[in-house]
């Protein structure tokens, strides 16, 4: 057998186009940019007005549900308050509580120690969080990506991932515990 050839350059554009086209099948291979944003819009629209409720009965708005959802895409990675996420889409506490874990239950979104990621990269562009110039959160976002499906689909069982913050405020963003014992941290710099 022949072997795949090993990358070992990713460019800065290659990711760019990574975060924008995600890897939702069906989604990710097409080329034009408003097929893939009517298709995901169509897949929110039935996760968010039909499946939920699959989930939890609401009576919470589409329009409600799919803002707390692009609120958690433009924070990824940040330390979120439940309470702060319903002040800013008028909503209660218990119930973002309930919609983000139904949000978990629909694999929309991963929880990461006191934060969240969007399982797709696609949509969380799509839902604004690849809309600023803040490099570091997009590298960040890809790294995520990368580490989790990584560590998931290959070590399931063996490890631990998470963030670690200091006493002193310092973010490790990406922490790895290995069944051997074995610690490793992983810092996203500019």
């Amino acid at each position: 057998l022949e072997r795949w050839p090993i990358v070992k350059h990713f460019s800065a554009t290659d990711a760019r186009l990574y975060l924008e086209t995600g890897g939702m099948p069906g989604v990710c291979f097409k080329r034009d940019k408003k097929v893939r944003d009517r298709m995901r819009e169509a897949h929110l629209e039935t996760l968010l007005m039909r499946d939920i409720q699959l989930l939890v009965r609401t009576r919470t708005p589409y329009r409600k549900l799919r803002d707390l959802l692009t609120l958690l895409s433009q924070s990824q990675g940040q330390s979120l308050s439940f309470t702060d996420l319903g002040r800013r889409v008028q909503l209660s506490t218990p119930t973002v509580i309930q919609m983000v874990q139904a949000f978990e239950d629909l694999f929309l979104i991963r929880r990461h120690g006191k934060s969240f990621y969007l399982s797709d990269c696609g949509i969380a562009t799509y839902l604004g969080s690849g809309s600023s110039t803040d490099l570091l959160n997009d590298m960040e976002r890809f790294v995520f990506q990368e580490l989790y499906a990584q560590l998931n689909y290959g070590f399931s069982a063996q490890h631990k991932f998470g963030p670690y913050l200091t006493r002193g405020g310092i973010r490790i963003p990406f922490v790895i515990q290995l069944k051997q014992g074995k610690t490793v941290a992983i810092m996203v710099d500019q």
